[in-house]
């Protein structure tokens, strides 16, 4: 049985990259705006190339634009 008393396990840090795909200039540009130098902002155009650089790369988050 677990000891209750004792201290969570840490965690590895979250991965600060973002992989946008899709996404027009103009949104790549607020996003990077918006999180500043904390996150590497990364954007492929090409959705299916996107996908499989996400499963390769595996980036802490990935959006993929609306317009797709």
């Amino acid at each position: 049985m677990a000891d209750i008393n004792k201290a969570w396990d840490e965690s590895a840090p979250a991965s600060r990259t973002l992989l946008l795909l899709g996404a027009p200039a103009e949104t790549i540009k607020r996003v990077k705006e918006v999180l500043g130098n904390d996150y590497q902002v990364q954007a492929e155009s090409d959705l299916k190339v996107g996908v499989e650089r996400a499963k390769k790369e595996r980036p802490g988050l990935v959006l993929v634009s609306p317009s797709r």
